[in-house]
């Protein structure tokens, strides 16, 4: 099948599949459909379009011949009246991605953690001020009541979702409470598999309090009843069977935490360790990295850095003095020399003081 490729322009990727959808009943039609489809053409666009329909059908079905531009608006105007409740229920879905990239629609920057609830905040109000706009072609076909009801189920779903993903967040975050006692530095994100989004969670004692709105359930009395409901239900259960999985989950990673929590203990301060781990929670990803270093060591470079860099510093300054003194000529490449192995020495020794304190504020205020 061929249509002009002005059609549609490159942000119709949605009316483009509904177009190729109708299209493609259009040409499955059963006989009985396709004859009473052939009576309303004639009606709408008279026994001229009709003949030229009938006359060019099959090679319009091979690809012969491309549409017209009219033909096209045509078809789509006179088909989705002759599609059954399903098909119809089936073109109106085609509605669901613009609703869910105007609900999660977002920059993909991180975000603190006390975001959580204003960002949720935000999808949950999306999600109430969304307006379903239908494509013309589909409008005409339901009526005001079907579109409402639709609207009802989709806005459901979505703040089911939403709900579900909020509470798995919090259920997550608090797993963090099983790594207390653990005398190391945090980094931590957690990421919302529902909204595609990141956090810093900058402390592991976490209190989140949004109230997610109540949702009713939709009451469903349209001719498109079975559709909604299967839809309806559909989505309740793909989110319930999910929470389980999930929930199944918790029990291996609070296992795994205090095995890392054991072998922290054992290694006591004696060594320096290093751990990353990503769990998948009921709402999404956490990665936990656990950092555990061996201050000792951390001063021991400090006072053996600074040693080092007063030793070159004092050897820097005797070179000047000897090869001024001589007037040789490698009193330039020297000194060049001896301040830059001096800069090394010193950005190591502010490096790591600096490493240090990072640390030491990542582990005093783990649990703040």
């Amino acid at each position: 099948m061929q249509y002009p490729s002005n059609l549609f322009n490159y942000k119709d990727k949605q009316k483009k599949l509904m177009f190729e959808f109708v299209c493609h009943h259009f040409f499955n039609f059963d006989d009985d459909t396709f004859d009473g489809f052939c009576n309303y053409y004639e009606e709408s666009n008279g026994k001229g379009s009709l003949k030229y329909l009938i006359r060019t059908y099959g090679k319009w079905k091979s690809g012969e011949v491309k549409m017209s531009t009219n033909t096209c608006l045509n078809i789509l105007e006179c088909v989705p009246k002759f599609m059954s409740k399903p098909q119809q229920f089936e073109l109106l879905s085609f509605h669901i991605p613009d609703f869910y990239a105007y609900v999660f629609q977002d920059d993909s920057k991180t975000y603190g953690l006390s975001e959580i609830d204003k960002c949720y905040n935000l999808y949950f109000s999306r999600v109430s001020e969304y307006s379903l706009k239908l494509e013309w072609f589909v409008s005409g076909i339901f009526s005001e009541e079907e579109i409402n009801e639709f609207h009802h189920v989709l806005k459901y779903a979505i703040q089911y979702s939403l709900t579900l993903s909020y509470e798995g967040l919090k259920s997550d975050l608090s797993l963090l409470k099983h790594f207390s006692g653990i005398d190391a530095a945090f980094d931590i994100k957690y990421e919302v598999q529902l909204l595609g989004k990141k956090f810093v969670v900058d402390k592991l004692n976490v209190n989140l309090s949004y109230k997610c709105p109540k949702i009713s359930e939709p009451k469903i009395v349209s001719s498109f009843r079975d559709e909604f409901q299967k839809f309806h239900l559909n989505k309740i259960v793909e989110f319930t069977n999910e929470l389980h999985k999930r929930e199944i989950k918790h029990g291996a990673i609070i296992k795994d935490i205090a095995s890392i929590k054991s072998m922290l203990n054992t290694i006591a301060n004696k060594s320096t360790f290093d751990c990353e781990n990503s769990y998948e929670g009921k709402g999404g990803l956490l990665y936990v990295n656990i950092v555990k270093k061996n201050k000792f060591s951390l001063v021991m470079s400090i006072i053996k850095s600074l040693l080092i860099s007063l030793l070159i510093t004092t050897g820097v300054v005797a070179l000047t003095i000897y090869l001024g003194t001589i007037g040789t000529g490698l009193l330039f490449p020297s000194i060049s020399f001896g301040i830059f192995i001096l800069i090394f020495t010193w950005t190591f020794f502010w490096g790591t003081i600096a490493e240090l304190k990072d640390y030491e504020r990542k582990r005093l205020t783990a649990f703040t």
